[in-house]
């Protein structure tokens, strides 16, 4: 059987990832301060409050990536969480999440079961797991 070798494309996406952190802290640091760099008086606190700002921004749009891709998940049928009948899709809702790192809007497929007469959205099933 053929096995693919995780370690070496692990290996590739942190190599990318690494290459895409160092253009994104360079681009960070021109918009925060320009050509000219930080300025002399910078404290070490302004710093850190530019890092946190884009980390809880980076946080934020990686949480509502990975929330696009795991909704498509729920595109088939889905049980009801009262009755378990099989239920399709009624309607995609906007929704605001609170998350660790402040509020992201996110897309999320609602179900409607005609047995129980209530909508659920499968995804929410397991909120705060």
């Amino acid at each position: 059987m053929f096995k693919v070798d995780r370690t070496n494309e692990s290996d590739a996406v942190s190599q990318a990832i690494e290459q895409k952190m160092k253009e994104l802290t360079e681009l960070i640091a021109l918009k925060e301060y320009g050509c000219e760099g930080p300025p002399k008086d910078l404290t070490w606190r302004q710093i850190e409050t530019v890092g946190h700002g884009t980390g809880q921004t980076i946080a934020q749009r990686i949480a509502a990536a990975i929330q696009q891709e795991h909704r498509e998940h729920f595109e088939a049928p889905q049980p009801c969480p009262q009755c378990g009948q099989e239920c399709c899709q009624s309607d995609e809702v906007e929704r605001e999440l609170e998350t660790l790192d402040g509020k992201v809007r996110v897309n999320e497929p609602q179900f409607h079961c005609n047995a129980c007469r209530r909508s659920f959205f499968p995804s929410a099933n397991r909120v705060g797991d």
